[in-house]
């Protein structure tokens, strides 16, 4: 979210979201400084092998774990304001954490 911000973008809204039981995604609404209508959504979820979040202190908790594991923060920025809760969304960001998923599985020593 500080991103966003520091890209001259309000955060006008940030809400979790449950694309699946397992799944929780941050779902954010964004503007511009000033102008209460929205420009864009996002979302954005951290994960690694075995986890996904989207509680950054989660992931910063892990690294403080003798063997802490990699970590990939996903970030999707949508050109114009959308309902996240659509079926199509869903699938993009199931197919999303399955590529990330095969990555870090791949990467893994």
């Amino acid at each position: 979210e500080r991103c966003f911000t520091v890209y001259g973008l309000d955060v006008q809204e940030s809400q979790p979201n449950l694309v699946s039981p397992d799944f929780p995604l941050r779902q954010l609404t964004l503007g511009s400084p000033g102008k209460p209508r929205p420009l864009y959504s996002a979302a954005y979820w951290l994960q690694s092998t075995d986890k996904v979040t989207e509680d950054y202190a989660v992931r910063i908790w892990d690294d403080l774990a003798p063997q802490p594991q990699p970590w990939v923060l996903v970030t999707v920025l949508f050109d114009n304001p959308v309902d996240l809760g659509e079926a199509d969304l869903h699938d993009l960001f199931v197919n999303l954490r399955s590529s990330v998923q095969v990555t870090l599985e791949t990467d893994q020593p």
